[in-house]
């Protein structure tokens, strides 16, 4: 059993669910996107993206029928802004790209941090992250939050070049992610995704965990960028300050959404 303090963890790293409206296949002549395989994410001082995201939980079973503290559906949401402030060379010669990510929940500001990323040959890496409370975005744990340059060492592959349908990767064997173990990603199809910013074709990619069965997330990538998250973590336990082992199970379904495109 997962209790709500664990799963915000889980739901930082990210949870699959493909719940979108998403066609999975994509012919020659109607695909817009490159599905030549160039694709190459967006990195470029001064582009700016803006979210909204929002967290629901859902169908709550309690344990036994004496359970009278039945929470209702709830809902929870926030905005998110991501801008690449500047950029940096690492020794190895790779540019990476400084995104400035904030979430926020009307005037209150919830989270900061900054994310390295930067586009070789072979995919776009992430190498680390400088952070003032938890990146919820791009679902990073805080890696080296202390240090003042990129982690080469443990760069993780978020994309690997050139994306095509049935694409797997190991984007980390684990090490930073605690009990959840290692993460693979697969690219499942393209598909149209619908968002307040427009609609785009993307590719979406979903995340598999070594310990993790109960989570799910997909993402949706487009040549603007990312444009949609879908994350769903099922049988968690839910728990209050008086009964902190738990009253019974809920499901929690997470979704990010672009609002604003920096094209």
């Amino acid at each position: 059993m997962k209790s709500l303090r664990n799963i915000a963890e889980g739901l930082k790293l990210a949870i699959l669910a493909a719940l979108g409206v998403l066609q999975i296949s994509c012919s020659d002549d109607a695909c817009t996107l490159n599905c030549n395989g160039d694709l190459r994410y967006p990195l470029q001082i001064g582009y700016s993206w803006q979210y909204s995201g929002e967290e629901r939980i859902i169908n709550f079973r309690p344990d036994n029928d004496s359970i009278t503290e039945v929470p209702l559906d709830t809902v929870r949401r926030w905005d998110l802004t991501l801008s690449i402030s500047s950029s940096d060379t690492l020794d190895d010669g790779t540019i990476v790209y400084i995104i400035h990510e904030v979430q926020s929940e009307g005037d209150s500001l919830i989270a900061e941090s900054y994310q390295y990323y930067g586009n070789k040959a072979d995919g776009l890496y992430h190498y680390t992250d400088l952070s003032i409370g938890s990146p919820l975005l791009f679902f990073k744990t805080v890696a080296d939050a202390n240090t003042e340059a990129p982690n080469v060492d443990f760069a993780r592959k978020s994309l690997e070049y050139p994306l095509r349908e049935g694409l797997q990767w190991e984007y980390t064997n684990g090490f930073g992610y605690g009990s959840a173990g290692a993460i693979y990603k697969r690219v499942l199809g393209i598909g149209e995704q619908s968002v307040p910013a427009g609609t785009f074709e993307c590719y979406a990619i979903a995340w598999f965990w070594e310990n993790l069965p109960n989570t799910e997330h997909t993402e949706y990538i487009s040549d603007d960028g990312l444009v949609r998250t879908v994350t769903k973590a099922t049988n968690v336990e839910y728990t209050t300050y008086e009964y902190f082992d738990g009253i019974g199970l809920v499901d929690i379904v997470t979704e990010i959404r672009l609002t604003r495109s920096p094209f």
